[in-house]
């Protein structure tokens, strides 16, 4: 969340340190399924970021080549109809 936030600048840093620094190593990263469903819930709700920009931000996440996820192709059909419906993402 920090990272996509960037709402304190020190926190981002060292969130941005970990990932990139995790791309940089060629170490996979492992993200799942209740910490994408968190990640856009706490997105949404304390950050008030619109929908679009929710979908912007997981697309990122998901087309991440060091991230790895329980399910991608879940995650990617989820994100689909996240992105054309109107339900929380957790729903899909």
């Amino acid at each position: 969340v920090r990272y996509f936030a960037r709402d304190d600048e020190a926190q981002h840093e060292a969130a941005a340190a970990l990932l990139e620094g995790a791309a940089d190593r060629g170490e996979a990263l492992f993200v799942s399924d209740a910490v994408l469903c968190e990640l856009v819930w706490v997105l949404g709700r304390a950050y008030r970021q619109n929908r679009a920009t929710l979908v912007t931000v997981l697309a990122g996440l998901l087309g991440a080549r060091h991230v790895t996820f329980a399910g991608r192709t879940g995650a990617v059909n989820a994100l689909a109809a996240y992105a054309a419906g109107r339900g929380d993402f957790a729903d899909y």
